[in-house]
């Protein structure tokens, strides 16, 4: 008897549904170009709305047809975390299983959103500014037994380089910074370190003391 493939929409099963009386328990397979999309959600683990239309060339419109089609498909979770401030979004535990990253599931917490946003904003500069080159996610660089690695917040390959690509939004602690940075710089042609206004001396006065030729401090515009 030739098998009888099962239906799309009955592929992944989420049996860890939180409610299972107000939610079907089935999540349809993504088409190529979605699973893409489901991908870089997840590889950054949310991204606000505003971030979400840079980075699909899409008229806004279609993106917003797009969010509406991925939150009724269940495939991201949509909500207003911050007041007066635009939604984010970020995947479901099925739709986590059929992005193709192996990524587990990130729920973000207010607590959170600032070092995210400002995450998502380097990696918007990086695809804005050298599209040629390829942004692997913090969350990617941790996977399998890097689980417990010290990484950057990413890594940029462009011209056969690797890149790392640091982030400070607050004083570092001095002994762990210069420990970081020596690794950093052992391992990667290039260290941009981007730095808010009230960290940016610390590190420039660090890269001088130590002589850190590969690291290049940046500065990162006010967040909003």
């Amino acid at each position: 008897m030739t098998p009888v493939r099962a239906p799309r929409w009955f592929e992944v099963c989420d049996l860890a549904a939180p409610d299972e009386n107000a939610r079907a328990h089935w999540i349809r397979s993504p088409e190529e170009w979605e699973r893409e999309i489901i991908a870089l959600i997840g590889e950054q683990g949310a991204i606000r709305e505003d971030h979400l239309y840079r980075f699909l060339p899409r008229p806004r419109e279609e993106v917003d047809e797009i969010l509406s089609m991925f939150v009724a498909e269940r495939f991201v979770e949509r909500q207003e975390i911050l007041y007066e401030q635009p939604a984010w979004v970020w995947l479901t535990p099925p739709a986590v299983r059929v992005s193709g990253t192996g990524l587990s599931v990130y729920t973000p917490t207010a607590g959170a959103l600032e070092r995210v946003f400002a995450i998502n904003e380097l990696r918007l500069f990086y695809f804005e500014t050298a599209p040629a080159g390829r942004w692997i996610s913090r969350r990617l660089l941790k996977k399998g037994p890097n689980a417990e690695a010290s990484v950057p917040i990413a890594e940029f390959k462009i011209g056969g380089e690797r890149h790392a690509v640091e982030l400070r939004l607050t004083p570092t602690n001095p002994e762990y910074f210069v420990e970081v940075m020596k690794t950093r710089c052992r391992s990667y042609v290039l260290v941009a370190c981007f730095c808010a206004p009230t960290v940016v001396d610390q590190v420039q006065e660090f890269k001088e003391r130590y002589g850190w030729s590969r690291l290049v401090v940046c500065n990162l515009p006010e967040l909003p």
